[in-house]
């Protein structure tokens, strides 16, 4: 992982920089990991995933790791990851209009 640490990761991001979407809220552009669905996968799957990955992160030690490899831990379980997912989509979505002059 070379020489760099997450403190001299964490210097370029908020709150030390800031990049205000309307001059108060911070805009990140993060890459974010998730899995995706089939829209016909049996529900009783996805929610046996979603307890899997609670229990593992209820345990505690996959955020260390995670945080040693300059990832931020932020697991959501399917329903709340879909709110997230989608606002995020909609906040692109602005940025890219304001960009284009839309």
């Amino acid at each position: 992982m070379g020489g760099t640490t997450r403190d001299d990761m964490l210097q370029y991001a908020s709150p030390m920089t800031s990049v205000t979407l309307d001059g108060a809220q911070d805009f990140t552009f993060d890459k974010e990991f998730f899995f995706l669905f089939n829209k016909d996968m049996d529900p009783a799957i996805i929610a046996q995933i979603d307890e899997a990955l609670t229990a593992i992160y209820s345990a505690g030690d996959i955020q260390t790791r995670q945080k040693e490899s300059f990832f931020i831990p932020n697991f959501l379980p399917s329903d709340e990851a879909l709110a997230h997912l989608t606002a995020k989509r909609d906040t692109y979505a602005k940025v890219i209009a304001d960009i284009a002059g839309k």
